[in-house]
């Protein structure tokens, strides 16, 4: 006699084993994707002064690294000048206020060359860890969409003064 097994229909044995995580698996990664994007954004950013032109700045805010590449500045007088005193660099607009970003300053009875001083490379950049959040908080990174200028501030070994106020047209360039 042969005995009848009688089988049963397991959801183990079922194609719903693979598929019900492979929807799980593909949703999480579209929210992971979707997360990623939400959080990635870049600025461009140029402008012109009396004493120097910006040309081809970044801001780029993502999720790995912030980074503020502050551009190519030119000297655009013909004539160099020797300051004592400067301050130089970008500011962002918090609660209606020109905070300083990313400046640099300094004081030299001698004189310093204000064309060195505004086209050394890499002057005006600075990078950051994501996680870091000393340079990048919450406040200056909603203040890139405010506006952003550049301002230089000089006395000359003559006494004068210079001040060059520059509003860069920045520009969102990701969603």
């Amino acid at each position: 006699m042969k005995k009848k097994i009688k089988q049963t229909k397991s959801f183990l044995n079922s194609p719903h084993v693979v598929l019900i995580p492979l929807i799980i698996i593909n949703f999480m990664l579209l929210y992971l994707g979707y997360h990623l994007m939400k959080t990635d954004d870049t600025y461009m950013f140029s402008g012109t002064g009396d004493y120097v032109n910006i040309l081809n700045g970044v801001v780029s805010l993502n999720y790995d690294i912030n980074l503020f590449e502050g551009s190519s500045i030119e000297y655009t007088k013909e004539k160099d000048v020797l300051v004592t005193e400067y301050k130089a660099g970008y500011y962002i607009v918090i609660d209606d206020t020109l905070v300083p970003f990313l400046t640099k300053t300094n004081k030299n009875s001698q004189g310093e060359s204000l064309k060195q001083i505004l086209e050394e490379e890499k002057a005006f950049t600075l990078t950051e860890p994501y996680t870091r959040k000393e340079f990048f908080t919450k406040d200056v990174k909603k203040a890139f969409d405010n506006g952003l200028f550049f301002i230089v501030e000089a006395k000359t070994k003559n006494n004068e003064e210079i001040l060059d106020k520059i509003e860069i047209s920045i520009s969102k360039i990701s969603k």
